[in-house]
């Protein structure tokens, strides 16, 4: 649908803390991708609002609770939605529910008028991510994430394998991750408004 109300230069940046910005699991909003993104916007597109949306902690089924008034309040066309690493060490989740959760966000937001571009969860190397039931889980949640993407007309980016494959001799994965390993570094932040945004350049509806 399209929604003629919806401000053109305005990106809602939605999820959990790295989506708010956090680095070694302390509170960092002004070095997290949202920031970053903002001025890479406006560099190229001209004055941008780039929202902060992310809550520390929050699971899909906190965003999916939330996501009507995220469209409803902030007015944007646009929306950057990734979820579900809090999914991943939820005992009672199964990443079946996540996916169905963040499928639900991106029809909402469709049907809002809003275009969403949404992402992988980012690769773990903590306590968790290193036992294979939770990279399993991981990597079931990426995949069907994946699958939304082709099933919806949506803009897509992979921040799973553009962390998992980040150049070693830049520092691979460990460079973009911080010391708590499933978080971004600051490097890690910067890579993320970069991959948003060679998604975002691509969206077929013109910036102002």
């Amino acid at each position: 649908l399209f929604n003629p109300s919806l401000d053109e230069n305005i990106y809602v940046c939605f999820g959990d803390s790295i989506t708010y910005g956090y680095i070694d699991r302390e509170p960092f909003p002004e070095l997290g991708y949202v920031p970053r993104l903002e001025t890479i916007l406006n560099q190229n597109f001209g004055p941008t609002l780039a929202v902060n949306l992310g809550i520390g902690g929050e699971n899909t089924i906190g965003g999916l609770a939330r996501i009507d008034s995220a469209i409803r309040n902030q007015q944007g066309r646009y929306i950057l939605i990734m979820e579900g690493t809090n999914d991943v060490i939820a005992a009672d989740l199964s990443m079946n529910t996540s996916a169905l959760n963040l499928r639900e966000m991106v029809r909402r937001c469709l049907q809002a008028g809003v275009f969403p571009v949404i992402a992988t969860i980012l690769p773990r190397l903590d306590a968790y991510g290193i036992q294979k039931y939770y990279s399993d889980r991981i990597l079931s949640l990426n995949t069907q994430i994946r699958q939304i993407a082709a099933d919806f007309p949506v803009s897509f980016v992979d921040m799973y394998q553009i962390f998992n494959t980040y150049p070693a001799s830049d520092g691979g994965v460990l460079a973009v991750l911080s010391n708590d390993l499933k978080h971004p570094s600051a490097k890690g932040y910067q890579v993320m408004a970069k991959s948003w945004f060679d998604e975002i350049k691509n969206i077929p509806f013109a910036p102002v």
